[in-house]
């Protein structure tokens, strides 16, 4: 089929699930799913946003961005009971985490009851739906889409390196984001080749999933900055296991961005086009 009758499809079907997820959400099923395809549908403007235009990327990408904000706050703490779950800690230090992380929300001046916020989320994922009747992509041809493909792939490329290099929490941060998109760009177009595709797909979810925790940790890191028990020794236990789950997750990133981005984007772009050709 044409790229842009498939893109079409793609979001038809993303906004679709989006919507079953945040009523999900509203009714206490969790955040993490509706925010995911939040980030897949994301990812799908920046393939098709050489063929798009900038106006409609930027309008639909606001709308999406302004969805998932709204359920951060619950996606975060969601974040921190997984990740604290996996550090290697006495039982009283996770406990006093805990409490401490429970004494932060409590603090917080008026907030936002889940229920209201997938309310609001679904309702600019409408307004979305309504835009994408509007959108205007060339008929034929699939350049626009081998466009947005090496632009995510290059920023992927380039923030990892800069990410890894300098260790900095933000710089990973952004790396992240692009290696997302670079991972649902793959996802899309896993049956191009069926048989190598895939596999790609399961190198590039380890390399999110590590930079994802390593997210999950600065964050836990920032949050109890102000923490301070009576026993000091727990807080020294707290730092270490941090770091320590730290430094195998950065081992991770260094391990499969080396091999996941080895070509320049120009060599990146070529290839998935001839797979396109050939698929076609």
């Amino acid at each position: 089929k044409p790229a842009a009758t498939s893109a079409r499809k793609v979001m038809r079907k993303l906004l679709e699930a989006s919507a079953v997820d945040l009523r999900g959400a509203a009714a206490g099923a969790g955040v993490h799913a509706a925010r995911r395809n939040i980030k897949r549908m994301r990812s799908l403007l920046r393939l098709v946003r050489p063929g798009l235009g900038t106006v409609a990327f930027r309008d639909g990408d606001r709308l999406l961005k302004q969805a998932a904000d709204l359920l951060a706050e619950a996606r975060q703490a969601e974040a921190f009971n997984a990740i604290l779950a996996k550090l290697n800690m006495s039982d009283a230090a996770r406990s006093a985490i805990l409490s401490y992380l429970r004494s932060l929300a409590g603090a917080q001046a008026v907030p936002v009851a889940l229920a209201d916020a997938a309310g609001k989320s679904l309702g600019l994922i409408a307004q979305l739906e309504a835009e994408l009747r509007r959108w205007r992509l060339p008929r034929r041809g699939r350049s626009f889409c081998i466009g947005g493909l090496k632009r995510s792939y290059a920023l992927a490329r380039r923030q990892l390196a800069v990410a890894l290099r300098t260790e900095d929490a933000e710089a990973l941060h952004e790396a992240r984001k692009h290696v997302i998109h670079n991972l649902h760009h793959t996802e899309i177009l896993r049956g191009l080749w069926p048989d190598v595709m895939p596999a790609i797909v399961a190198e590039l979810t380890v390399l999110r999933e590590a930079l994802g925790e390593i997210n999950d940790l600065d964050e836990l890191t920032a949050a109890i900055g102000g923490f301070a028990p009576a026993d000091k020794s727990i807080l020294t236990e707290i730092h270490a296991a941090i770091s320590a789950l730290h430094s195998v997750h950065l081992a991770t990133a260094r391990r499969k961005s080396a091999l996941l981005y080895a070509e320049k984007p120009s060599a990146y772009a070529q290839r998935i086009d001839a797979m396109w050709r050939a698929a076609a």
